[in-house]
């Protein structure tokens, strides 16, 4: 059976009405909530450890990060591409690694562009990197 080495070249991202064009890079990193504990009630002179539920439950939620890195152009915010995206907008976002593959290596939440940084280095490709963050976890979908 021949091996197709993935390459990343068919990512697509996209943030609401804003399809990212020369995507370099996406990568999710996701944090889920701290489980619940046991609290501890054991004292002196019990032969066993004695526990109760925590009565906080779990503490805090999950979250995600995507990180997307994409080539600037000339006209980034004429253009309608990676630098017109407005800040702390929540919208439905989708990552695909393999589009048209039956949706394989797709995640999708809804999240705010939170981070914008363009580097423009004098001897190589302007980069901008778009960092989008949820409260949450997002959903993953694979091969129907």
């Amino acid at each position: 059976m021949a091996q197709t080495e993935f390459t990343g070249r068919t990512y697509t991202v996209v943030h609401g009405t804003y399809t990212l064009e020369g995507v370099l890079d996406a990568r999710v990193e996701q944090t889920g909530g701290p489980e619940p504990e046991q609290k501890d009630v054991t004292v002196a002179g019990d032969s066993v450890y004695t526990y109760i539920p925590d009565p906080l439950g779990s503490k805090g939620s999950g979250k995600v990060k995507l990180t997307v890195i994409v080539q600037a152009s000339l006209n980034a915010y004429a253009d309608s591409k990676a630098t017109k995206i407005p800040l702390n907008t929540a919208v439905a976002t989708t990552v695909a690694w393999e589009p048209g593959t039956a949706n394989t290596n797709q995640f999708d939440d809804s999240m705010e562009l939170t981070e914008r940084t363009t580097e423009i280095p004098y001897d190589a490709l302007a980069k901008t990197t778009l960092v989008f963050e949820a409260n949450g976890v997002g959903a993953w979908t694979g091969p129907a």
